[in-house]
């Protein structure tokens, strides 16, 4: 189980909402919580994944309209934490 906090996965969804956004509209993290972000396999996950994401409490989030790497990713998600 995870701790407090709030996450989000990174999805290519039409439900996704800009990792920025959501990041600003959820002060929890600001407030010394942790934030939790899962980045998956290059392909995306499949859609069980999602759906067990979704009922963990997980957002669906995009990091922008490049394809990336996991592990570029995770360092592009960790940076617009760091950042906003």
């Amino acid at each position: 189980p995870r701790q407090a906090g709030h996450g989000a996965f990174a999805d290519f969804s039409e439900h996704a909402v800009s990792l920025g956004i959501w990041l600003r509209d959820h002060p929890e993290g600001k407030e010394g919580l942790p934030v939790w972000i899962a980045v998956g396999p290059e392909g995306g996950w499949t859609p069980g994944e999602a759906a067990a994401f979704a009922g963990a409490g997980f957002q669906p989030v995009t990091l922008g309209s490049l394809t990336l790497r996991a592990e570029t990713a995770a360092i592009a998600a960790a940076a617009a934490c760091r950042l906003l």
